[in-house]
């Protein structure tokens, strides 16, 4: 009994999966009205307050049974902002379904890029991009991209036919930073789009951009192969040079043959408003110490922004003078407005002298004083062979005046006492004057004999 459940679960699962493997998404558009068979006559990706609706429209083909197709439209914050789904009609070659958005009040509340996900029986199939825009839209400091698919006269508006049978689609969108996020002059910023070959053989791709000045194309992609069945990213790197709003648009030819159509990338450039100011300078070591040649000197720079807008690509610098060399340096950074970043410059005293140093700071490619700071390098005291030998003899000849001198000053004998009937008698000192020439001790200038060795004083 086990084995027959078993065996009847998995030829269920196998038929339903091959069931939804031979159906076919023949097209898909992005449009914003249709016509009286409810084809699509209006194809847009911008929308405004004037439209009444977004509609993502997809045609099938080799629809044998009825299937449940879902749209799943979802806000810029990835937010399922609404799901609809509707039911295939069998037995038909061709077939379109759509859904649409209504562009109510509350969906301009959130500008943007939106996208809309489409399922059949639950599993994905793709997904379309279009962007609602504010009243502020054309002024706002944000990366906006819209676009607008390949196409030929005999294909529907997202895809396009080369000879030979390849069948190239856009199937993706996308930008770093994400859409919404401000753009400054040096900011980089990268475009990068799907395409997919939804042909029978392989076709190759080249996509060119079209660069309006303000901002430099840095890297473009190299003419692709994509294969039947395949998907490619091509992504392009732009470079933020002016303030200013500008255009791109980016066009393909498959197979050399232009195709009709452009993805179209506006940039909103901000105006930056950045104002540095210096909040504190410290060294290493402290001031007062002595610096010495082949000594480090570390100064920490406490810079502060006190603008409204990030200052990029923060660089603090020192213009050398000879004697002073370079170590290392913090590398460029951002300081966000308001917050406070600390830089430090590491330098080598090479030789002494006293030397001021500026330092320059460059922030987004502009240059700008930093201030001077003093370094005082001291040459250690040196002592030289002359001056070392001329100060021994000197000090040989002072400690033999002074041992001299001890020998000559005369010493004072202990007194003698003596008892008698009175009690104690203290006898005067007896001054030495002179001393034995035989054995050198003490003895009275009016002795004949040494007390300590007995022998006469008169040789």
């Amino acid at each position: 009994m086990v084995p027959l459940i078993f065996l009847t679960l998995l030829m269920t699962i196998s038929f339903y999966t091959s069931a939804i493997q031979g159906q076919r998404i023949e097209s898909h558009v992005i449009a914003s009205e249709l016509d009286a068979q409810n084809r699509p006559i209006r194809f847009k990706t911008d929308f405004t307050k004037s439209d009444p609706y977004v509609i993502s429209w997809v045609q099938l083909r080799n629809v044998e049974k009825v299937y449940t197709c879902t749209w799943k439209w979802r806000d810029p914050e990835n937010n399922l902002w609404r799901e609809e789904s509707k039911e295939t009609a069998p037995g038909q070659a061709t077939q379109w379904l759509f859904s649409y958005l209504p562009l109510e009040e509350k969906v301009f509340e959130k500008p943007g890029f939106w996208s809309v996900l489409f399922y059949i029986e639950g599993k994905y199939q793709f997904t379309d991009h279009f962007t609602v825009l504010s009243k502020e839209a054309t002024t706002t400091t944000t990366l906006t991209t819209l676009t607008t698919v390949a196409t030929t006269a005999e294909t529907t508006p997202t895809q396009t036919t080369a000879q030979g049978g390849a069948v190239i689609s856009t199937v993706g969108l996308r930008t770093i930073p994400e859409e919404g996020t401000p753009l400054y002059p040096g900011d980089h910023f990268t475009l990068i789009i799907t395409l997919r070959n939804e042909g029978t053989s392989a076709g190759t791709v080249e996509l060119n951009s079209q660069t309006p000045s303000g901002v430099e194309l840095i890297s473009a992609p190299p003419p692709t192969e994509i294969k039947a069945g395949e998907t490619r990213d091509f992504t392009f790197e732009f470079l933020c040079k002016n303030p200013g709003t500008y255009t791109a648009q980016v066009t393909a030819t498959l197979e050399s043959v232009p195709l009709e159509g452009a993805v179209t990338l506006r940039i909103a450039v901000a105006e930056p408003n950045v104002e540095i100011r210096l909040v504190g300078v410290k060294t290493t070591p402290e001031k007062g110490v002595a610096i010495r040649p082949g000594d480090y000197v570390t100064f920490t720079v406490s810079l502060k922004n006190e603008g409204t807008t990030p200052a990029k690509t923060v660089e603090l610098k020192p213009i050398l003078p000879e004697g002073i060399e370079f170590v290392e340096a913090s590398p460029p950074t951002e300081i966000k407005a308001g917050e406070t970043k600390d830089f430090t410059i590491k330098l080598l005293c090479r030789e002494a002298g006293k030397y001021t140093v500026p330092f320059v700071l460059n922030v987004a490619g502009e240059t700008m004083d930093a201030g001077e700071y003093t370094i005082s390098v001291t040459a250690p005291i040196t002592v030289g062979w002359p001056v070392i030998v001329v100060a021994v003899l000197v000090i040989a000849i002072i400690g033999a005046l002074v041992f001299y001198k001890k020998k000559r000053v005369p010493q004072i004998s202990a007194p003698k006492l003596t008892v008698g009937r009175e009690g104690v008698e203290r006898k005067p000192p007896e001054v030495v004057g002179a001393y034995c020439i035989h054995c050198g001790a003490p003895i009275g200038e009016s002795d004949k004999f040494c007390g300590r060795c007995g022998k006469p004083q008169n040789d």
